[in-house]
């Protein structure tokens, strides 16, 4: 594992800081960084609403249609009929950007930025005591502001791209989230989930499923959110941006998958040791990343607006190879002897993010940076989760089947114990996408020109990745990080009805 780790002592200036990387003297106000679809505003980043809320009741329940647990797995004919490794690893460049009024509701003037990029490390010069995170935030801030399709912003980026993306060759569309909860389950990890399913030509879409599209996150702790505020920076190109969402597709047990995550930054010079180059059957992310990137260029007009809704497509940003991404994790001091980058390996894998910052501070003032360059890492955990993944490689296989096999093709997953997972007819309807990017998605929509019409109804995102920092002077000192926000990890005391 390369490691670049800084330490400061009182006021001394940050050691072993690469030149490259732009320092800044105190935090920029306003910076905060979360993983969704960018959104860009003049004011600080994500909502905050001032009064608590009371979490919202669970949605109905429909009945059980199949149950599936360790037996399935274990006796299915599938289990090794398929590789469990990650191969054929691309990035699409995709970033959703959006002009919005903080107020009490977002607004539904949005713009879309084609290509964009992450904000960039930029540590300060001398460590500063942070304020603790406060305020309240959306659990899911994607399904806030596209309550009825929170897929829809991706596979309108998708097309916006690359008009002629062969969707049809698609067998899984899903996110962090989705990918995360069904890993945990098949690795016996204990925590309950629900998320709906839906079939769209070939293609089966895995979609997160809170109580509420408007749900808050309760017991904000930590500095997980000021962290990334202050040792974080927009570029001049995406300035007013509020995060980056990549889709990475591979392919994953004999099946083409399409995964949305956030990034929580990126390196302006990589690591010259970085790149998740899998020399072994896992996924080359920094050779075939980049060649893949290269190959996209902006294809849809400077300025599309949708008639459905105010918004604006425009180019944006500029590429950003794959290895000079990072995911990003606070910590008290405290916590410095525990391995924490084992408890993040399975959602680094899944999104196959090659950098990992961890950053340990003492009362908000972090003395101690770790930049690691994790490929070495990922792929032995890969190796050694083996019979892990073969069973999950089954279990999305089981959903798919039995999706397919229903006259309406939707379902709703859930997870209530250990050992069981729940097929459930869907309560209430539910459309993953509206009917004119369903048709695009599946071939059947051009407009009079022979071009894809770029419709995004209804602002209100996914995969929100809230980080999560410990601390032994609270008693539950979570930020409702990326991976508790997102269903990645299973830490949190958040727990779906």
């Amino acid at each position: 594992m390369s490691v670049r780790e800084s330490t400061w002592s009182g006021n001394t200036s940050r050691q072993n800081t690469p030149t490259s990387y732009q320092s800044r003297s105190s935090p920029a106000a306003g910076r905060g960084r979360y993983s969704s679809w960018s959104t860009q505003s003049s004011q600080p980043r994500w909502h905050k609403i001032s009064s608590p809320s009371p979490r919202p009741p669970s949605p109905p329940l429909g009945p059980v249609l199949k149950t599936l647990n360790e037996k399935d797995l274990s006796a299915s004919a599938d289990l090794n009929e398929y590789s469990a490794r990650i191969t054929d690893c691309q990035n699409l460049p995709l970033l959703w950007t959006g002009k919005c009024n903080r107020h009490e509701k977002w607004s539904s003037q949005l713009t879309s930025a084609n290509q964009g990029k992450p904000p960039a490390w930029t540590p300060l010069q001398t460590p500063e005591k942070l304020k603790e995170d406060s305020g309240e935030y959306f659990r899911d801030p994607n399904a806030a502001r596209f309550p009825n399709y929170p897929t829809e912003p991706a596979v309108h980026a998708i097309f916006s791209q690359q008009p002629d993306f062969s969707a049809s060759s698609i067998d899984i569309f899903a996110c962090g989230s989705t990918m995360g909860n069904l890993l945990r389950f098949v690795r016996k990890i204990d925590k309950p989930f629900r998320f709906l399913v839906e079939v769209v030509g070939n293609t089966v879409f895995f979609i997160r499923r809170e109580n509420s599209p408007t749900e808050l996150i309760p017991r904000v702790y930590g500095y997980g959110h000021t962290f990334p505020e202050a040792y974080t920076t927009w570029d001049m190109d995406v300035k007013g941006s509020e995060s980056h969402q990549r889709i990475i597709q591979y392919t994953f047990n004999g099946l083409k998958c399409l995964v949305r995550f956030g990034s929580d930054g990126y390196f302006r010079s990589p690591n010259p040791e970085a790149g998740l180059q899998h020399q072994s059957t896992s996924a080359k992310l920094v050779e075939t990343t980049d060649k893949a990137l290269a190959a996209f260029a902006l294809s849809s007009p400077a300025h599309q607006k949708s008639p459905l809704t105010p918004l604006t497509i425009k180019p944006g940003g500029e590429r950003v190879p794959q290895s000079s991404i990072f995911d990003l994790k606070t910590r008290s001091i405290r916590k410095i002897d525990q391995d924490t980058l084992a408890e993040e390996l399975p959602r680094l894998w899944i999104a196959q993010i090659p950098n990992f910052v961890l950053a340990y501070h003492s009362y908000g003032t972090f003395t101690h940076i770790r930049e690691q360059n994790v490929c070495k890492e990922v792929s032995a955990w890969e190796t050694e989760n083996e019979e892990s993944l073969q069973r999950l490689g089954v279990i999305i296989r089981k959903i798919i089947e039995f999706v397919k096999s229903k006259s309406e093709t939707k379902l709703e997953v859930r997870r209530v114990g250990t050992g069981v997972l729940e097929l459930r007819e869907p309560e209430g309807d539910f459309e993953v996408l509206p009917p004119e990017i369903k048709a695009l998605w599946t071939g059947g929509y051009r407009d009079s020109e022979g071009e894809e019409e770029n419709h995004i109804s209804d602002p209100i995102r996914d995969n929100s990745e809230y980080h999560k920092d410990t601390d032994d002077e609270s008693t539950e000192d979570y930020t409702a990080c990326s991976a508790d926000g997102c269903g990645y990890c299973g830490h949190c005391s958040y727990r779906v009805a």
